[in-house]
């Protein structure tokens, strides 16, 4: 057998998945998380096994139908777009300035707004101003802000919906969280409480005075100032007092420099606890992503629409070469022992050189491997065709009687691994479950997965139904 069992193609681009995936990370197509096949967005029957499923809102988890627009129980958005109360347009339903007529929403019940309004008129909801600065509240009045004295007069007041999640790259433009301290667009890193662009010898904010960076007190980690978890110990640093709200927190503090109570400092594992419920609404919901707009699951890989990596637990923006979120400290990639492919982890076949993957712990097993030889997980195979599990030894599926053998369906000699023609009589079989194909086959009909050959001039891998080689340009008979 040439499939570790928990393994399944993506029935629209034919790359291989875990199985029990909702959706593909490579092409975004939505999956029955029972048999794999495709099915859309809002469906809650699965058309090929009959499958049924609920469909819940990303905010309150309340049961909403495929054709509610918002949701019955807490009013949220269930699609991308929402009307302009204003002009009527459609407009991101993230935004709470309409871009075709400039008019003001409430992000909580959609009624128009005055441009100068800090309370909803319609359903209540109450708006702050907070410094551009240091994110402390100010009133409406204010000529300076209280904490630092930035002059409101020369710099715009910042609504607090807009500071708590994307502000502009003081550099290039781009959509940035201040947080992170770095713009994945451009490179430039800056102040996370300023946004004053510093450079890589700076250990202060030109700007504010701010100290950039600080030695974790529990292992010596140097981490960036605005660093909530250490990656290498799971420290928890405060970013909001408790007692009094106060936000301008940076480093590892002890101490509230405003009301000088005592700020909890504990390990991460303690502190997950009473959040673990939010923690688990938000790895199941879509976020928008930062580059081109869709939104995906971060869990489930790469945005399919630019390939942009987010965190999936605090969705942080990535670099391609990051293995562990800078951040919160989560892994968020592995590479691949045989070829160092990047891998999302959880991966259990490397796409680049098919090398079988332990899903747990990432090394390379063996492709009818049962347990991994470096931290002893236990493996279950899967037939190709039906999906049903089967033991490593098994000669037939026992559901759909499959062979899975190893031999070939012509003449029975032994087939090697992966191999796509019998050595003994020339038979064309598929490599991943060893059913006899077509010779100009570009699937196989049993285990569906699409057949790949190599350009004899570079190597290059082409698929069957090519007629020119996409690196070198070699023409095909």
């Amino acid at each position: 057998m040439s499939s570790n069992g928990t393994v399944v193609a993506c029935p629209t681009c034919q790359r291989h998945l875990p199985a029990g995936s909702e959706a593909c990370p490579y092409c975004g197509q939505d999956l029955c998380p029972d048999c794999g096949a495709a099915i859309s967005p809002e469906d809650t029957q699965c058309p090929k096994c009959g499958a049924t499923w609920q469909l819940f809102c990303p905010v309150c988890e309340h049961e909403v139908s495929p054709d509610d627009a918002i949701c019955r129980n807490c009013g949220a958005s269930l699609s991308d777009t929402t009307p302009c109360p204003h002009c009527g347009a459609q407009m991101d339903v993230d935004l709470t300035t309409c871009p075709s007529c400039g008019g003001e929403r409430c992000p909580n019940c959609n009624a128009a707004l005055r441009a100068d309004a800090l309370e909803c008129p319609k359903c209540g909801e109450k708006f702050v101003l907070t410094c551009p600065d240091c994110g402390a509240e100010v009133s409406a009045d204010a000529e300076k802000c209280p904490q630092c004295g930035a002059n409101f007069y020369e710099s715009e007041i910042t609504p607090a919906d807009v500071l708590a999640g994307e502000t502009p790259c003081p550099q290039c433009g781009a959509a940035v969280h201040r947080e992170d301290g770095l713009c994945s667009d451009c490179g430039a890193s800056f102040c996370p409480r300023c946004l004053v662009v510093t450079k890589d010898e700076d250990v202060q904010c030109p700007g504010c005075g701010l100290a950039l960076y600080f030695d974790c007190p529990d292992c010596g980690e140097q981490l960036l100032t605005s660093t909530p978890i250490c990656p290498a110990c799971d420290r928890l640093f405060a970013r909001k007092c408790p007692s009094c709200g106060f936000t301008d927190l940076w480093g590892a503090p002890l101490t509230c420099p405003q009301c000088h109570n005592a700020l909890p400092a504990e390990k991460q594992q303690a502190a997950r606890t009473p959040t673990a419920r939010v923690a688990e609404i938000a790895s199941r919901a879509q976020v928008k992503c930062p580059q081109c707009g869709r939104r995906f699951d971060p869990a489930s890989g790469p945005c399919p629409n630019c390939g942009q990596v987010l965190c999936h637990k605090c969705h942080a923006r990535l670099f391609e070469d990051e293995l562990v979120c800078p951040q919160c400290g989560t892994q968020v990639a592995i590479l691949c022992p045989n070829c160092q492919a990047r891998l999302w982890p959880g991966t259990t076949e490397c796409p680049a050189c098919h090398q079988s993957l332990c899903p747990q712990c990432g090394a390379a097993v063996a492709a009818d491997a049962t347990a991994c030889e470096t931290c002893g997980t236990q493996f279950t195979l899967a037939c190709p065709r039906c999906g049903a599990e089967v033991a490593a030894d098994a000669q037939a599926c026992p559901s759909c009687g499959l062979d899975l053998s190893g031999r070939c369906p012509k003449c029975q000699a032994q087939l090697p691994d992966g191999a796509d023609r019998c050595p003994a009589c020339g038979q064309s079989v598929c490599p991943e479950c060893g059913s006899a194909v077509d010779e100009n086959a570009t699937t196989c009909p049993v285990c569906q997965a699409e057949f790949t050959l190599n350009c004899p001039r570079c190597g290059t891998t082409v698929a069957v139904r090519d007629t020119v080689c996409p690196n070198c340009g070699e023409k095909f008979d």
